[in-house]
């Protein structure tokens, strides 16, 4: 898969790297079988939404909502750009370059709801679905490669969490379910101010 999404930029990490998981994910949750690995997987369809924007009312099916955590430490350092940082930058420009390189964290909410007899799965097993192959698609590196080319690499997810307690119980409510996966990455971009 490769993406059309602008590379990471320091005037807006964070809008950037949101609008790169929104066509990366976007491209995987769409009710389509893709390959990870070697293997063919079949995707539920997802609505996606990214920091605060709320999923739709009623939930119907999955939803995964990506926040972005602020960086918790940046760093400076030169390095070469990579060639798809270079086509974004002005003609001319050296691939030598001071780069910044922010560590942060994602929080993915994996929601499901089911109206009763709507289907035959309930919620807890579309949102184990989908959390698990979620997972499965952020920590293989062959997978999250055209990640890396624009900017935000070193992608460290953890396994899904139940949200709450009682999760799945099965006394419980199955009409909604929610499931976190956090992800620890680096954005790396060029430092605006060394640009020609």
């Amino acid at each position: 898969m490769s993406l059309s999404s602008p590379a990471i930029n320091g005037t807006d990490p964070e809008g950037s790297a949101l609008a790169i998981w929104n066509e990366f994910l976007s491209g995987y949750f769409d009710g389509g079988t893709h390959a990870i690995g070697a293997m063919p997987v079949q995707f539920p369809t997802a609505t996606l939404r990214f920091q605060e924007a709320s999923q739709p009312q009623p939930l119907a099916g999955v939803g995964i909502s990506v926040v972005w955590v602020a960086p918790s430490r940046s760093t400076r350092r030169w390095d070469v750009l990579t060639s798809v940082e270079m086509v974004a930058l002005p003609a001319g420009t050296s691939p030598n370059q001071e780069r910044m390189r922010a560590h942060c964290a994602f929080l993915f909410l994996v929601r499901a709801m089911v109206a009763d007899g709507a289907t035959g799965d309930n919620a807890q097993k579309q949102v184990q679905s989908a959390a698990g192959k979620l997972f499965g698609l952020l920590e293989n590196t062959a997978a999250t490669e055209p990640l890396s080319e624009k900017g935000l690499s070193k992608i460290r997810p953890s396994p899904a969490r139940m949200a709450f307690p009682g999760d799945g119980a099965p006394g419980e409510d199955l009409g909604y379910r929610l499931r976190i996966v956090s992800c620890r990455a680096v954005l790396r971009w060029p430092v605006v101010s060394q640009l020609p």
